[in-house]
């Protein structure tokens, strides 16, 4: 997953892809108020920020 990691526009595209089938497959309870399916993705992306960073400074680029 690092050299996904390393470049962020394929990281996001995935977790758009995984946001967009869990929509269509059927909302979850949490789903029913936009404000609350805003506050969810907002946790979402921080998420995988921070696990993307930590990654990335885990995982140097060869020399």
């Amino acid at each position: 997953m690092v050299p996904a990691f390393r470049r962020p526009a394929w990281t996001y595209a995935g977790l758009g892809f995984l946001v967009l089938l869990g929509v269509l497959l059927g909302p979850s309870s949490g789903g029913r108020s936009l404000a609350a399916s805003l506050v969810l993705l907002a946790l979402l992306v921080l998420g995988v920020e921070i696990l993307r960073r930590r990654t990335v400074a885990e995982f140097p680029p060869p020399a």
